[in-house]
């Protein structure tokens, strides 16, 4: 299949996933691109937030930690290639 596969593992990611969303949703792909957020059993509105975003899949676990949300996103992904990004990720925002 032609896509992409963006997994982010988020724990408490309230304050920054928002616009690591809104950055990924500004990228240019010829294909399908899949958005999986792992909400990590947050305590904040990751979720809420995540959700509130069109073709963004959730996935709720326990507190099982980075690594292993990491892999469920992985594993959870459509496409061949995935790429696993941080919530606190921005894309396009250079820094000098």
């Amino acid at each position: 299949m032609n896509g992409i596969s963006i997994v982010i593992p988020a724990f408490d990611a309230e304050r920054t996933l928002r616009e690591c969303l809104e950055a990924i949703a500004t990228l240019e792909w010829s294909g399908e691109v899949e958005v999986i957020v792992i909400n990590d059993s947050n305590s904040d509105r990751t979720s809420e937030i995540a959700s509130s975003f069109p073709r963004v899949r959730v996935i709720d676990i326990p507190h099982w930690g980075q690594r292993r949300a990491t892999n469920i996103g992985i594993e959870a992904a459509h496409y061949d290639i995935i790429i696993v990004v941080g919530a606190d990720a921005v894309f396009g925002r250079h820094q000098s």
